[in-house]
Parts: C-alpha cells; sequence; structure tokens
C-alpha cells in the first residue's frame, strides 16, 4: 500500500521519483550543575527515508546563547559525529566566522555568523543511513536556547539539485541564523 500510495504521489507530480528525506528521529538535550557551572549535552540523530543516495546531507545545532568570541572561549565545547561506519569530524563556525546562508534577495551566500553553530557533515548519504551529531559543553550560563535541523541535498536524473531537511525547507516555522527552517530547543535552568 505505501508503494502504490508513493507511485500515486510520483504520477502526480507531488513527490521527485528520487528523494531524499532527512528525518529527525532523535532530539537529547540535558543539563547538570557541575560546581558553580552547567554542564550541557545536545546529542541529534537523522536518517535517510528516502530512496536515493543524498550528495551531502547534515545534522546541524545552533547555540544561540554563544554570540561573540570571548562567550566561545570562555566554553569548554566537545564535538563528535559519525554517519554509519563513518567519524565525521563536526565544522564549527564561530560568531563572526563567514557561513553559506540564504541573503535578503533569496540567493545562496556569505554571511557572518550571528552565534555559534555546529554540524555533522557527511557525503554520499545512503538510505538508510544514520548522521548523529555530539556536543558536550560547560559553560557559566545556566539556560542554553538551540536550534535544531536535519537537511539533504540529492540529484535528479536531470541533473537538478533539490535541498530540503527536518523540518520541511519549504514550511516557515522558524528561520535560523542561515535562514533554514529549525526547531527551537531550551535547555537549563530558569534564573
Amino acid at each position: 500500500m505505501r508503494v502504490l500510495a508513493q507511485s500515486i504521489r510520483e504520477g502526480l507530480g507531488l513527490v521527485p521519483a528520487l528523494f531524499v528525506r532527512s528525518r529527525l528521529t532523535a532530539v537529547d538535550a540535558a543539563a547538570r550543575r557541575e560546581g558553580s557551572r552547567f554542564r550541557y549535552q545536545v546529542r541529534l540523530e537523522s536518517i535517510n527515508e528516502g530512496n536515493t543516495e543524498a550528495i551531502w546531507a547534515g545534522a546541524t545545532i545552533q547555540f544561540l546563547n554563544i554570540t561573540t568570541e570571548q562567550q566561545l572561549a570562555a566554553h569548554d565545547i566537545h564535538a563528535w559525529g559519525n554517519a554509519g561506519t563513518q567519524v565525521l569530524q563536526p565544522l564549527k563556525f564561530a560568531p563572526g566566522e563567514l557561513l553559506g546562508a540564504f541573503l535578503d534577495d533569496g540567493s545562496w551566500g556569505k554571511k557572518l555568523a550571528q552565534n555559534l553553530m555546529m554540524e555533522a557533515v557527511v557525503q554520499a548519504w545512503k538510505p538508510g543511513q544514520q548522521i548523529v551529531l555530539d556536543v558536550v559543553m560547560t559553560s557559566d550560563l545556566p539556560r542554553m536556547d538551540i536550534q535544531i535541523r536535519a537537511w539533504a541535498s540529492w540529484r535528479l536524473p536531470d541533473g537538478q539539485q533539490l535541498t530540503d531537511g527536518d523540518p520541511s525547507w519549504q514550511e516557515k516555522i522558524r528561520l535560523d541564523q542561515q535562514r533554514i527552517p529549525c526547531y527551537p530547543l531550551s535547555v537549563g535552568f530558569s534564573p
């Protein structure tokens, strides 16, 4: 039945025949006190629920409270990731560094990061394969506001490249600093 429904959607042009569906399957966030500081751990898991390989895919965490180099230096941050058996060294974009983003005119370009962004990125992401991003940090901040998402890019037979994610890029529920839809998350202690 699921195959029939997929075939009908493809025949109606609602879903491309080849697609990648990047789906967040787990989001874990925890905070605890360690003396006068706070320890945070955030873990994202995403899986390719599509029927083709992604050119690039990733899991992204943005830390909205870390907006300056001084704040970044005051945090002890460790990050790691994997995609199947492949170990990934997560990318880190510090506040003030250039990162790819949608610009005011809607085109893709470079802009300065407003806050810390960590991203586990993999090339040739196969259907059924998982991406995991783990970030652990200690901070003086009792609460951490975060934005999270998963994404993937793939090619159609005609060479056209598509990108989508979780949340869907069609939904404009909340946009992150790259102007890409994301989910908000807060973890920690209320003052």
